[in-house]
């Protein structure tokens, strides 16, 4: 019990990290079409309802944070 609420957490963890990432980057000068990426990966990220333990077991975050990272690496050229 205690080790399947840790790793929720743990999940949890790092879709509030992916969120403020996501966040941070709408400082910079971002084009139309990289403010809808931001939207669209902070909708993956985001829910109105609460997190249960199981929809933490069953969120994709390793994919999730593939493709948040993916979308920052392009905005190099804005902090450069």
């Amino acid at each position: 019990m205690k080790q399947q609420m840790g790793s929720a957490l743990s999940v949890l963890r790092r879709i509030h990290e992916q969120l403020s990432l996501l966040r941070s980057s709408k400082t910079l000068p971002l084009s139309s079409e990289e403010r809808s990426s931001v939207e669209a990966l902070e909708n993956e990220l985001f829910r109105n309802e609460k997190w249960t333990e199981e929809d933490l077991q069953l969120f994709p975050i390793e994919q999730r944070e593939k493709e948040v990272f993916a979308f920052l690496s392009g905005l190099r050229r804005h902090v450069v």
